[in-house]
């Protein structure tokens, strides 16, 4: 699960600047109220981007809660939320995986 620990090491390293790092752009944006944003973008043809995925999220009471997610870059494009237990079970575990890559790039 993941936990304030590494969400601080992300802060410490990553910003509202996108950096390419190989497999794409990454980026965490901090919004008002403890919201958040992580995402790994492709850079598309008119300098544009698609997610891939990107997961929005709150801290509550020193928790990590997702409650969206949108993969652009799959087919079908995946766009969920934590409106049902299934759905928040499967936000949970991609948030995992992203502060994963996220980690990895910083080890490395």
């Amino acid at each position: 699960m993941a936990n304030m620990n590494e969400l601080k090491q992300i802060r410490q390293n990553f910003s509202e600047n996108r950096r390419f790092l190989g497999d794409g752009y990454y980026r965490l944006v901090v919004g008002e109220a403890n919201e958040y944003e992580l995402e790994i973008a492709t850079a598309g043809f008119c300098g544009d981007f698609s997610y891939h995925p990107k997961i929005k999220f709150r801290i509550v009471d020193d928790s990590i809660k997702p409650y969206f997610l949108i993969d652009q870059n799959t087919n079908p494009m995946i766009i969920l939320d934590a409106s049902t237990p299934e759905s928040l079970k499967r936000l949970e575990q991609e948030l995992d995986q992203l502060f994963d890559k996220f980690i990895a790039k910083i080890e490395n």
